[in-house]
């Protein structure tokens, strides 16, 4: 685990790189979650940054499922290099199972929110490119998610590619929130 220590950055595109260490994963086959610095009590909930390119869809999808199915484990938020606003189609393949995000908004990366987290988790290789480095003492984790956003094909195929998302988007999470019951045990 890198030590937490002051940090300087600079300005890259919309993204603030900074000057420690990242640490990243390609798929979660494991994780290893640090122990807790003094300021925050074990039992806190983590708090995740999910990160995407647009923050329309991935990462929505990703902040609506980790609230819900981390509830008391996770505190999670999301934002992009833009905010191209939440997309109507993971609005609506979240609506499936029960979660709605439609309330949540689509923000820019704040470089200040960033370094009051606890992980920061990229959804998309473009920001995970754009955003090579975060704060000492806070994980990152790449999570390659192809963007439904992208698919072409009729309003059925779209859909389908949406919930293909979204399911491999909530199996990470789960994944995610049972390695952190397990090493809070």
């Amino acid at each position: 685990m890198v030590s937490t220590s002051f940090w300087t950055g600079r300005q890259i595109n919309a993204c603030l790189v900074f000057s420690t260490p990242r640490i990243s994963i390609d798929y979660l086959m494991l994780i290893v979650i640090p122990a807790r610095s003094d300021k925050v009590q074990k039992s806190s909930p983590l708090r995740v940054m999910f990160l995407c390119t647009g923050n329309s869809c991935r990462s929505q999808m990703a902040e609506g499922l980790a609230r819900e199915l981390g509830k008391g484990v996770l505190e999670p938020s999301s934002a992009g290099l833009l905010a191209a606003g939440v997309h109507p189609r993971a609005i609506d393949v979240m609506k499936e199972i029960g979660i709605d995000i439609s309330n949540q908004k689509s923000k820019v990366i704040d470089e200040a929110e960033i370094t009051t987290m606890d992980m920061v988790i990229t959804l998309c290789s473009y920001v995970e490119e754009a955003c090579p480095l975060t704060p000492a003492g806070i994980q990152r984790f790449h999570w390659p998610i192809k963007d439904p956003v992208a698919t072409i094909g009729s309003g059925a195929e779209v859909m389908k590619d949406f919930r293909r998302a979204r399911d491999e988007i909530k199996e990470k999470i789960e994944y995610l929130i049972k390695k952190i019951i397990q090493e809070r045990a």
